[in-house]
C-alpha cells in the first residue's frame, strides 16, 4: 500500500476527478482518520501542486436528500492558508456518518 508525505498508512479516503476547467486532471488520494482537514488541505497543495496563495480550504459534504433535489452540502469548516480556520483541527476521522 502506498504511503503519503506524511507517513500515514493510507485508507481511501476522497478522490478528485474531472475539475471543469481541467477535464484529465485528477488524484486519488488516500489518507486515515488522524490527521485533521489543515493536514489534508497540506496534502491537497503538494498533490496539485498549489502554493499557499490558492484558496483551498473550503471542505463540505454532500449529503443524499431525496429524488428530486438529491444533494445539499454541509460545510465542515475551513482551513486558511497557514493552517489555522475553523476546520483546521477537525479529525478527518470525526466527519464520518
Amino acid at each position: 500500500m502506498p504511503k503519503a508525505h506524511w507517513g500515514f498508512t493510507l485508507v481511501c479516503f476522497w478522490r478528485f476527478r474531472k475539475l471543469k476547467h481541467r477535464k484529465g486532471l485528477w488524484r486519488c488520494l488516500e489518507i486515515q482518520g488522524k490527521p485533521t482537514l489543515a493536514d489534508f488541505d497540506d496534502i491537497l497543495r503538494e498533490a496539485f501542486d498549489h502554493d499557499l496563495t490558492d484558496h483551498l480550504g473550503g471542505f463540505g459534504r454532500l449529503i443524499q436528500r431525496g429524488k428530486g433535489n438529491p444533494f445539499r452540502e454541509i460545510d465542515l469548516g475551513d482551513v486558511d492558508a497557514l493552517g489555522g480556520g475553523d476546520g483546521a483541527d477537525v479529525r478527518i476521522a470525526g466527519l464520518s456518518g
